[in-house]
């Protein structure tokens, strides 16, 4: 009888059949087969043709053919390498997830292959791999298993903070001055980084530590942070300006009001200018030089000085009044109880001191003071007020 059998089946008469025979006179005819082998559509599946022969003692003898096919059609077993989940740096070639791996009934070496489906994930890092694995032996039979590969982004940014630093206050504090933060990511080329302030006052109003953390944040939205101290100083004084110095008259004041006051500019915006005077007396009562000293004080107690000197100058003379003229006897005193006395005043204060002199046509006072001869009254009396000390023509 004709028979099919698997490729790993036996083909011996055991499993495929035996011929029977019978003879008229021999009652244990001899039975024996020969087979014809010929290649089928794959090398697990072969057509034997197998000719069975009955044989007499008497050398008669009888064939009949068996027609045995051997057939390949159970695909090979397939075993997936596990579903994994790596990161997305990692490697998705099975070298490093895994291979399927599998036997066949009749081929020893039946090929694997795999395809993948790609989904993307919640960011652009992510992503799961759909594999599907395929085993297929010699005569096209095959069998699949399908394998799970979750590439994930898990690691956060490796991120490197600028150098702490001391500024004085009136520097800008943003990071193009004070520095910028650099960030790397395991996956994500340019990870954003920014930046928070936690503002702590210090000594004084200018003084400040700022604590600056920046974060850096790649678009899984895994994230790192470092810690900037930026120390905000007030440690230089501030810049005074001194009014000119100044040629003022003794009736003047000699108040910042009249002669001028500093100005200072400062972190602080409105650093306290204060003075001091120095006073050196002069030529006369009425005449000094002040040297005033000009002081700006900012809050952190920083301070500047300037000098400014002021010159306090009496050139004004003394107004004088005359008593009236008079007549009197020949007989009579000439003397300023009875013929009346001149007074003064004088800008600056002070009684000023008023002498008397004669001058009988001025001719002897004059030659003696001037040297010069027939001054008239009119013109000597105009000679001596130009003198600091007053005189009157008796």
């Amino acid at each position: 009888m004709d028979v099919t059998i698997q490729c790993s089946g036996s083909t011996d008469p055991m499993s495929t059949g035996n011929a029977t025979a019978s003879d008229n006179c021999d009652i244990s005819p001899l039975v024996t087969f020969s087979d014809v082998t010929a290649g089928g559509t794959c090398p697990q599946g072969v057509a034997i043709t197998r000719t069975w022969v009955a044989t007499d003692d008497c050398g008669n003898s009888s064939s009949c053919v068996q027609s045995i096919l051997l057939d390949d059609t159970l695909p090979p077993s397939i075993a997936c390498p596990g579903n994994v989940t790596i990161e997305c740096t990692a490697s998705t070639d099975p070298a490093n997830t895994g291979t399927a791996t599998g036997t066949d009934n009749c081929d020893p070496t039946p090929l694997f292959t795999s395809s993948d489906v790609t989904v993307a994930g919640s960011c652009p890092q992510e992503r799961t791999i759909t594999r599907t694995w395929v085993a297929t032996d010699d005569c096209g039979n095959s069998s699949t298993c399908t394998q799970i590969i979750v590439v994930d982004d898990s690691l956060a940014p490796g991120i490197t903070c600028p150098s702490n630093v001391t500024i004085e206050c009136g520097t800008n504090t943003l990071p193009a001055t004070t520095g910028s933060a650099t960030a790397t990511d395991n996956c994500d080329g340019a990870p954003v980084v920014d930046f928070s302030d936690a503002t702590v006052g210090g000594n004084c109003p200018q003084e400040y530590t700022i604590t600056r953390t920046w974060t850096a944040t790649d678009a899984c939205g895994n994230s790192t942070a470092c810690i900037q101290i930026i120390v905000i100083d007030d440690s230089l004084a501030p810049a005074i300006s001194c009014p000119a110095n100044i040629t003022i008259e003794c009736t003047a004041s000699s108040a910042p009001l009249n002669t001028g006051s500093a100005t200072a500019t400062d972190c602080d915006p409105t650093p306290a200018i204060t003075s001091s005077d120095v006073t050196l007396g002069g030529a006369c009562p009425q005449e000094y030089t002040i040297t005033r000293t000009w002081l700006a004080t900012d809050d952190c107690g920083n301070s500047s000085t300037c000098i400014q000197t002021i010159f306090v100058d009496d050139s004004t003379p003394p107004a004088v009044t005359c008593p009236p003229n008079v007549t009197i006897l020949c007989t009579d005193s000439t003397l300023p109880a009875l013929t009346g006395t001149a007074t003064a005043t004088d800008n600056c204060g002070g009684i000023p001191t008023v002498v008397s002199v004669r001058c009988h046509g001025c001719r002897w006072l004059c030659s003696g003071i001037y040297h010069q001869q027939n001054m008239d009254s009119d013109r000597c009396m105009r000679q001596y007020k130009h003198m600091h000390t007053s005189y009157y023509n008796r």
